[in-house]
């Protein structure tokens, strides 16, 4: 079980991904640098996408990304 006294030092990506879904109309500017995370390795990217899904309104752009990312085939299958 994750420490919450460490968690927001050893997992960015997550803390990233709760503050996107707990803020209405996200400013663009960190929409898009979450956007380029989204590229990144395995992890970063599956962390990334997930916080661009929680976008509140989302914008068009950043639903374009959600449909056409492609993950790796073994992140498919879990």
């Amino acid at each position: 079980m994750a420490n919450p006294t460490t968690l927001g030092r050893d997992n960015p990506g997550i803390v990233v991904f709760h503050i996107v879904g707990a803020v209405n109309d996200p400013p663009k500017e960190i929409l898009q640098k979450i956007s380029v995370a989204a590229g990144d390795g395995d992890k970063e990217q599956r962390i990334a996408l997930c916080a661009l899904a929680r976008a509140n309104p989302m914008p068009k752009w950043v639903s374009d990304i959600l449909l056409t990312a492609k993950l790796p085939e073994l992140q498919r299958r879990s």
